[in-house]
């Protein structure tokens, strides 16, 4: 049973900051959600500055993979069945 408990408080006319407290079995717990409330909040205050976008975790791999794949259905022969094999090189390495 997940057990979740909080207060919202919305419609706070002239509000321009807000507390976050955060409750944990250990400190351990505490810690790691600590760390990722910060990293959230450095992400949106980098994407807020910066508005460039770097494709990461293996976007780029996933575009190459998809271009070979619609190129292969162009070609026909023993040369479809080496990309193929390359295709699925690129996938699951």
């Amino acid at each position: 049973m997940l057990l979740t408990g909080f207060n919202l408080f919305e419609e706070c006319d002239n509000t321009k900051s807000a507390t976050l407290i955060i409750r944990g079995g250990a400190a351990q717990f505490v810690d790691e959600a600590e760390r990722s409330i910060h990293d959230s909040f450095m992400i949106v205050k980098s994407a807020t500055k910066n508005t460039s976008i770097v494709g990461g975790g293996g976007a780029v791999e996933m575009e190459l993979s998809r271009f070979l794949r619609e190129y292969s259905r162009t070609v026909s022969g023993k040369v479809l069945l080496i990309q193929k094999n390359h295709i699925s090189l690129i996938i699951f390495f």
